[in-house]
């Protein structure tokens, strides 16, 4: 089989799913795409996404779920507290918890140590359309529409780690994508990475995304160009190999 055969077999469905709307259309396009079979999410809130989550196993982990839908297993605690104890592996973690720079990093590091081969991470509320939305004190921000500094997380993971592929669909406040390039050696989030990333969120500056959002979040408008950019970079990959 060639190479380009199993890029895309990995997205199969692409052409026949409807057109991304909300995070839980990314979430169900990935979970039929890569055959994903247990679905994790950290931040539950209302439960109003994970109910619509197509997956045969879902997992909730949230510290104060506003409602704990019936059949579901459902962890209430910190996301920290659940990764310090999970031993699973999980085909797709989707990550919507707490809204600070500093606690999303360390969820994606963690979720890439629980994540399955050929897994998926998704990050929701990383593209903030106003200087309000993305203040980290929820209670200034604008009402219904805080998406805290998620977004700083983002741009450092981006930077800073070449080998994972990481791309933002704009809407629905914006939903990071990220796969992994190689499931055997995952980064790890190290002393040396926390200080690099704490200094960057204090450094980056509103006005650094509202300049060139488009290159520093990895904006994607629809998931053709998604497919082909993560196709070009796997290739490039093998040739450089």
């Amino acid at each position: 089989m060639s190479f380009k055969k199993s890029v895309s077999i990995r997205f199969k469905g692409l052409r026949s799913y409807g057109r991304f709307k909300k995070r839980y259309d990314v979430i169900n396009y990935f979970l039929r795409a890569r055959n994903c079979e247990t679905y994790l999410e950290i931040g539950v809130g209302s439960g109003r996404c994970m109910e619509r989550v197509q997956s045969g196993r879902k997992i909730g982990v949230d510290p104060s779920p506003r409602r704990v839908l019936a059949g579901r297993e459902m962890h209430q605690m910190s996301s920290d507290a659940f990764f310090a104890t999970n031993t699973s592996k999980f085909d797709l973690i989707f990550i919507d918890g707490l809204h600070t720079s500093d606690q999303v990093i360390k969820d994606i590091f963690n979720a890439l140590a629980a994540l399955a081969k050929n897994g998926v991470i998704a990050v929701h509320d990383c593209n903030p359309m106003t200087e309000e939305a993305q203040v980290r004190d929820r209670g200034v921000a604008s009402k219904g529409e805080w998406s805290g500094d998620v977004w700083k997380a983002i741009v450092f993971f981006r930077k800073s780690l070449s080998d994972v592929f990481c791309r933002v669909f704009p809407f629905d406040h914006g939903v990071a994508v990220i796969i992994p390039h190689h499931y055997e050696t995952l980064p790890v989030y190290t002393p040396e990475i926390e200080r690099e990333a704490l200094q960057f969120f204090r450094e980056v500056t509103w006005a650094d995304l509202h300049q060139d959002r488009k290159n520093l979040l990895g904006l994607m408008e629809n998931r053709s160009d998604f497919e082909r950019e993560f196709r070009n970079e796997q290739l490039k990959r093998m040739v450089s190999q």
